[in-house]
């Protein structure tokens, strides 16, 4: 079933221990549908502050780190991950596809070695801020070939998923399998402003297009009211859930 991710970045340290626990106290039954998101400078520096804030929580955390470096350097935070108290909250860790096959395999034996098992590594392929034309001009293709194009590196590698609009999600699942994961940001409702993305999708279509699952930060974050619009969000991905286990 399609899981929530509810983007917790740009907010202080006040501001998302009273999200997260205002979004436990009316949502306990289903937080194994939620997943928080924090960015790499947080994951970098507050791995102990991480602790505090979700070592008595059911919650999973995704690390949104999107790495893109050297082997050793994001080896050695893999390892920092490991021997960190956090180590078990950590639900889906993010690194480039563009750091090439040897980065993707080496991170992934690595994981394998450490004691991360239950670990998902998401290979980011093209980001939603671009269209056609930028991707154009940075790797000679469209956005549906350069995120094909990515993703068969990380299919080839071994990593559990890829990041990408939900616009490919269904391409990717037909090109390699059902169990290649997609992770895809960016998700509105119908009449949500798109800022500065230009491959957004809503709910019902990431879900319509295999989405596992579907990052959402802004328009939850924002509303009027934080609970009833999670409630919303996560109705609609049981309805459609409903509808698939149906066929």
């Amino acid at each position: 079933m399609t899981k929530l991710i509810i983007a917790l970045d740009n907010l202080s340290i006040a501001e998302a221990k009273e999200k997260i626990a205002e979004i436990e106290q009316h949502h306990k039954d289903n937080m194994t549908n939620i997943i928080f998101k924090v960015n790499d400078l947080t994951a970098l520096v507050w791995f102990e502050w991480l602790f505090s804030i979700f070592q008595n929580s059911k919650a999973f955390l995704m690390l949104d780190t999107k790495y893109h470096d050297i082997e050793n350097t994001m080896k050695n935070y893999l390892k920092q991950l490991a021997s960190s108290k956090i180590a078990s909250k950590v639900a889906i860790l993010t690194v480039h596809a563009s750091v090439w096959k040897k980065a993707l395999q080496e991170l992934k034996n690595l994981k394998d070695k450490l004691a991360l098992k239950d670990l998902k590594i998401f290979a980011i392929t093209a980001l939603t801020s671009l269209d056609d034309e930028d991707t154009i001009e940075l790797y000679w293709k469209d956005a549906k070939e350069t995120v094909l194009s990515l993703a068969n590196i990380a299919y080839k590698w071994w990593v559990d998923g890829v990041v990408c609009s939900a616009q490919e999600s269904q391409m990717i699942k037909q090109v390699f399998w059902q169990n290649f994961l997609t992770l895809t940001p960016w998700i509105r409702f119908e009449n949500d402003e798109k800022w500065d993305q230009k491959r957004v999708a809503t709910i019902e279509d990431a879900i319509q297009n295999g989405s596992d699952y579907i990052v959402m930060g802004r328009p939850i974050l924002n509303s009027l009211d934080m609970i009833w619009t999670i409630t919303k969000v996560l109705n609609i991905i049981h309805k459609y859930y409903e509808l698939w286990a149906m066929k």
